[in-house]
């Protein structure tokens, strides 16, 4: 898997598929409802609303091995300089390009496991 460590959510799920499953589906499911608070957000320029979305997809990120761009959610979490500029705008979209793999890995995943 390019984007996915599976270690931690197996060590949860135990070695049930069934879990596995049901966690990856929620996962799945709150991570794009977060995808499109952060598009409504930044629309919006709502700095706290992006940064308690951020703070949520971070901890959900990491559930999955998601290391990398759990950090860069934790930079915008913690910023108290955010400015909805040009720059700032096309680093975010392009972390939710970055989420968009990951979910589309995630569910190839769970095509090839049912």
């Amino acid at each position: 898997m390019k984007y996915i460590n599976l270690d931690y959510i197996n060590t949860i799920a135990d070695g049930n598929d069934d879990l596995l499953n049901e966690l990856s589906e929620i996962f799945i499911t709150q991570v794009n409802e977060i995808v499109d608070i952060i598009n409504e957000s930044v629309e919006s320029e709502n700095i706290e609303a992006l940064k308690q979305a951020a703070h949520k997809i971070k901890s959900s990120l990491r559930t999955f091995g998601v290391k990398n761009l759990a950090n860069k959610f934790e930079e915008v979490e913690l910023n108290n300089n955010i400015t909805f500029d040009g720059e700032f705008i096309s680093g975010i979209k392009a972390m939710i390009t970055e989420v968009n793999n990951v979910v589309s890995e995630l569910e190839e995943y769970l095509s090839q496991h049912k």
